[in-house]
């Protein structure tokens, strides 16, 4: 039964699973839609947490907000955080950020998939059995340039997560081109 079956006259396949199995391929359509969707579930379902995170990792909490800490404890720990995301909002502050960081995923994906399917036919002897090494090579370089493509989207994705009050993506791209240029 072939219907469904989007691998038709796509030369880019990959075995589902590890390799092994039933060596049934999907096309790069479907590796993308699945990817995507996984992508986005998954960073929305950890988006509190990452939230929480970028506000540690910058050591202040987002601007407009009453520090939580008293002034004997400035530093920004997981409960003075929680506490200033909340009275921020409620508990959809602690999804400020996530709608950039679910745009990261397409591309973030895309690139991956088709740099690695590249890297691996030019870096392996045998692309269609390529090494451990050679794989371990493909994928690194391969993330390396996904994460060069979705960079901007990573700046703007930690400062409206490290922003009070419901700054939008847009408000933060804006910002940054006025204030920084394009290359901000």
């Amino acid at each position: 039964d072939t219907a469904g079956d989007d691998t038709a006259g796509d030369d880019v396949g990959a075995t589902l699973g590890d390799g092994g199995g039933s060596g049934e391929t999907i096309g790069t359509a479907k590796k993308l839609a699945s990817g995507g969707v996984a992508g986005a579930v998954s960073r929305s379902a950890t988006a509190p947490i990452d939230r929480i995170k970028t506000i540690m990792q910058a050591g202040r909490l987002p601007t407009g907000i009453a520090p939580a800490a008293s002034p004997a404890s400035p530093r920004v720990t997981l409960a003075s955080a929680a506490r200033a995301v909340w009275r921020d909002g409620g508990w959809a502050a602690f999804w400020r950020g996530n709608g950039a960081n679910v745009a990261k995923v397409v591309p973030e994906t895309a690139t991956k998939y088709v740099a690695f399917d590249a890297l691996k036919k030019t870096l392996a002897s045998d692309p269609g059995n390529a090494t451990v090494l050679e794989r371990f090579a493909a994928g690194g370089m391969a993330g390396a340039a996904a994460q060069t493509v979705v960079y901007p989207l990573e700046i703007v994705k930690t400062r409206v997560s490290l922003s009070a009050g419901g700054c939008s993506m847009a408000t933060v791209i804006a910002g940054v081109l006025r204030a920084e240029g394009a290359r901000g």
